[in-house]
């Protein structure tokens, strides 16, 4: 059974979700090599690409759904895999899902849906921002910040909002200006 397969029958089941899920992350964290051999020449070179991007891909379609659990799950799967296995570098990753990562995270933070998880998504925010080369870190940061905001707010309001963006030194220094973003823009919208 192909785990597109097995998609299709958890999408029915809500009640299987939070373990397809755990399988997901499961596949990616104890078959890192698979995709990633230690003993390649280029340690950036993605084998089975597809199949990488494809898992990857129903991690950030899960963030997108009302449920709660699957959605802290999995930011907090996601940044275990950025932990053991520095997801967040990899230049597939970073080529083909990092700035959608980013909008749907702060799209989540943003809307305040879901504010029990507020923590878990600063961090991954963090820790996907920080992922980017060092002499770069901050402007990443900023642009893609700003390019999220730029998506939701009008022009003037826009400008008001990105006096508050500062360029953060560290995760702390990270979390006080996203917030005071955050505060800025549900204080406009």
């Amino acid at each position: 059974m192909a785990l597109k397969d097995i998609r299709e029958y958890v999408e029915k089941s809500e009640s299987l979700s939070s373990h397809y899920y755990l399988l997901l992350h499961s596949l990616l964290d104890f078959n890192w090599s698979y995709f990633y051999p230690r003993n390649a020449p280029d340690r950036e070179l993605c084998l089975n690409q597809e199949s990488f991007l494809a898992i990857l891909q129903v991690f950030g379609s899960s963030l997108l759904k009302s449920d709660f659990n699957v959605i802290k799950q999995n930011v907090i799967a996601l940044t275990d895999l950025n932990d053991k296995h520095e997801l967040f570098t990899k230049q597939t990753f970073v080529a083909h899902l990092k700035g959608n990562f980013i909008a749907v995270l702060l799209n989540l933070l943003f809307s305040g849906s879901m504010p029990i998880i507020d923590e878990e998504l600063e961090d991954t925010l963090y820790k996907l921002a920080s992922s980017h080369l060092e002499p770069n870190r901050g402007a990443f940061y900023v642009d893609s910040l700003t390019k999220y905001l730029a998506s939701i707010l009008p022009a003037n309001i826009l400008a008001n909002v990105l006096t508050k963006v500062e360029v953060p030194s560290n995760a702390a220094s990270f979390k006080i200006n996203l917030k005071c973003v955050v505060n800025e823009v549900k204080f406009y919208v």
